[in-house]
């Protein structure tokens, strides 16, 4: 990503099915910066009638 501002700034990473991370990365001028972002696992949703999930990248195996 890019941005033109120096300093401390937040910035968040996320990708659908998962959860979000905000990380504060201190902006240096006219350098790369890095910042390593580690995304949540994917998300559980229930009620009492029923279950709702979310799961990237998984396949079904078949079952012997």
């Amino acid at each position: 990503m890019f941005t033109s501002k120096t300093g401390s700034h937040k910035f968040t990473a996320s990708k659908s099915h998962y959860g979000d991370v905000d990380k504060t990365v201190d902006v240096a001028a006219d350098t790369t910066n890095k910042a390593d972002f580690g995304l949540k696992a994917g998300k559980l949703a229930f009620t009492s009638n029923s279950v709702d999930k979310t799961v990237a990248g998984v396949r079904r195996l078949p079952r012997t």
